[in-house]
């Protein structure tokens, strides 16, 4: 699996600008997550994007896992995952309980991640200034329109995988529909586990988060 990431990475790096200085992923454009959706002539179709993208978590033994188009499906996608971990990692439980997040349902506990999400990015950090334009004044406040539901501002977008990484201190692997950067990888400063979580993205429109689940074999 690090063989895997390791791969991802040197992709990413290659595809997006984005290098590694001082432990953190820092983004020299804007908008990694958005990058096909701004020339809809030169995008695939809905179709092609699904087809993609089902290909490439194939690869890693994935579905989709869908979760509703609600504005909160990046932190519910997200959620989902990490709550089946803390099943069978006790070191995620812990965390988990620690965040206050495991006593919570799916409504909850994505709600709570979204509160932690603007605690963390609107702290003294310079990792989350790479991944967005304007003054720190201007990025505290476009993350204090994430504290409610359903708002999710693309100008910040790209930083959520990256923060909520941090948060709970698990790697996350966003694979994509997009066949220039098919998955993208999200490494915490300080990790309590090495397998990452799987998040599905869906390039095409406004874009969508799915989570992503493994694919069992019957007899």
């Amino acid at each position: 699996m690090r063989q895997v990431l390791q791969s991802a990475t040197v992709l990413l790096q290659s595809a997006t600008g984005i290098t590694k200085c001082d432990d953190y992923y820092k983004v020299r454009q804007n908008n990694v997550l958005c990058i096909e959706d701004n020339n809809d002539e030169l995008d695939p179709t809905i179709n092609s994007h699904m087809m993609n993208l089902e290909r490439q978590l194939a690869g890693f033994g994935l579905k989709i896992d869908p979760i509703k188009r609600d504005g909160d499906c990046a932190f519910r996608s997200v959620i989902k995952e990490i709550t089946k971990r803390a099943t069978v990692n006790n070191d995620i439980k812990k965390h988990m309980e620690s965040l206050q997040l495991s006593t919570l349902d799916e409504d909850g506990a994505t709600f709570a991640l979204r509160q932690l999400f603007v605690k963390e990015i609107t702290e003294e950090n310079c990792s989350y200034e790479n991944f967005v334009t304007g003054t720190k004044e201007e990025l505290a406040s476009k993350a204090n329109e994430f504290r409610e539901s359903g708002v999710f501002d693309r100008d910040i977008g790209d930083v959520v995988m990256k923060a909520c990484s941090n948060i709970l201190r698990m790697p996350i692997m966003l694979i994509t529909s997009s066949q220039s950067v098919p998955y993208i990888p999200f490494f915490p400063d300080d990790p309590i586990s090495n397998d990452p979580v799987y998040v599905a993205y869906h390039y095409y429109g406004a874009g969508h988060y799915d989570a992503a689940s493994t694919v069992t074999t019957g007899k």
